[in-house]
């Protein structure tokens, strides 16, 4: 029997708080289990880039691993939400078109550890845009 890997799907990012000196997006991971065994993972890794809207080029805004266990029973799914925090001095050069336009580019990369049945990583990307300012003009 071949340990299949799992399929990792980013489903969403939103603005899950906002203060002062910087923000936290809570992106939405999907990750489906194909085999008929069940998978635990024990950590995700991420990274999140942002684009500058006038340059068109993107800058890395911050990176980092989430550690918690994750089991997906066999033939299953599990939707886990990883926390993704930054300061708004790390977006220096995409700040100003985000004030303009009250959106920003990001993409979401990374790879989930899975440990068991066999230690593997699965690696994620996704872009997508989100209202940073409240509700987008």
């Amino acid at each position: 029997g071949c340990v299949r890997a799992p399929e990792v799907r980013l489903t969403g990012v939103r603005v899950g708080g906002i203060g002062f000196r910087g923000a936290t997006l809570l992106a939405e991971l999907r990750i489906d289990n194909p085999n008929r065994f069940g998978i635990e993972t024990d950590s995700v890794a991420f990274q999140l880039d942002v684009q500058d809207a006038s340059a068109g080029t993107w800058s890395a805004v911050t990176k980092g691993t989430n550690a918690q266990r994750i089991r997906v029973e066999k033939h299953g799914a599990t939707t886990v939400q990883i926390p993704i925090e930054f300061a708004y001095a790390s977006l220096s050069a995409p700040m100003r078109s985000i004030m303009q336009s009250g959106r920003s580019n990001y993409r979401v990369s990374g790879e989930v550890f899975v440990k068991n049945p066999l230690p593997k990583r699965v690696p994620f990307n996704q872009e997508g845009s989100i209202a940073l300012l409240g509700e987008s003009r």
